[in-house]
Formats: C-alpha cells, structure tokens, sequence
C-alpha cells in the first residue's frame, strides 16, 4: 500500500492514518510506503502525545516504520533541469523536443562533476522548434529559471523542493509580458 503526502494532512488526521496503518501491519504479504516529510510526521505524533516523554514519541515513530529512506533535497542542477523541463512542457514544444530537452539534461547532470552545465543557448540550438514566438518565450523562460534556480535550491523555505515553491505556479504571470 502506497501513502503518499502524510505529510499534508492535519496531525490528526496523520496520527490517524498511522493508527489505521497499526492495525494492518502483521496481515501477511502486506508492506506500507509512506513517502512524508519526516520531521512534520514527528511533529505530529509530538502535538498528538504531548503528555508522553520525548523517549516515547520517537519510539512510536520508529517501531512504525521500520525501514526509512532518505531522499536528498535536489541540488542546484537538479532544481534547473526541472524548471526547465516544466517551462518548456508548458510552452508545449512538442513530445520530440521534450524527449531532446530531457536527454539533454540528464546527460548534463551526468557530467556536472566534470564539466559546465549545459547552457540555454546549447540547450535551445538541439531543439527544432519551428514557431519563432515560441522559440523566443522558450528562451526567455529558461533564462529567468537560470536566474532564479539558485534562489530556489538555497532557500530554507522551499528546501530545495521546487514543488514547495508558490513561484512555480505563478510562474507564467511573473514573466514580463510580451
């Protein structure tokens, strides 16, 4: 069973779905995934047991899950290469494009240990987009998100998550308009 965004619910209702969760864990050939944010799970159980020690907070926790997996936050690259592959879908540049854009990126990743990051005007002459007014938004686009991606992958708030970042979804109306 997959449990995805545990992290968003109120804490009672996080502490609820980890109730629920208890009472299936000894069925046979049963495993859960939750994927949350781990401290705003500890969080929880802490505001839903606050009469209970610190020692038995972590333990209700750490009995529940058995096998935790750390996911590191995106670094810099990462944070740019998914701008870029958001902006340039929703420009609609085409399935092609898209797939060129993403091979693009992933081998620039690769390599980012040995070399530079791929840049937009390397990235922009592998794409055959044939409307001039998308090729100029495109690049415009990607600009701004260069600009913008170490703000984005620094900050403490976002936490390198892109998708915390309201920015992303206001992103077209921030552009200058044309």
């Amino acid at each position: 069973v997959y449990i995805d965004n545990l992290d968003r619910c109120t804490p009672l209702n996080a502490i609820h779905t980890l109730e629920a969760i208890r009472l299936f864990l000894f069925l046979p050939n049963t495993a859960f995934v939750i994927a949350a944010d781990e401290e705003m799970i500890r969080s929880a159980v802490r505001e839903y047991h606050k009469g209970a020690n610190e020692r038995h907070q972590t333990d209700y926790l750490d009995k529940l899950i058995q096998v935790p997996i750390k996911v590191p936050k995106p670094g810099a690259l990462e944070v740019r290469a998914y701008l870029f592959m958001l902006l340039a879908s929703d420009l609609g540049i085409g399935d092609g494009n898209l797939k060129t854009l993403q091979g693009s990126l992933s081998q620039s990743l690769r390599n980012s240990w040995k070399e530079k990051p791929i840049s937009v005007a390397n990235l922009m002459s592998e794409l055959t987009i044939s409307e001039p007014k998308i090729v100029s938004q495109l690049e415009e686009a990607l600009n701004v998100a260069e600009r913008i991606t170490p703000l984005l992958s620094g900050s403490s708030r976002i936490n390198g998550n892109p998708r915390n970042g309201r920015l992303l979804r206001l992103f077209p109306q921030a552009q200058s308009p044309k």
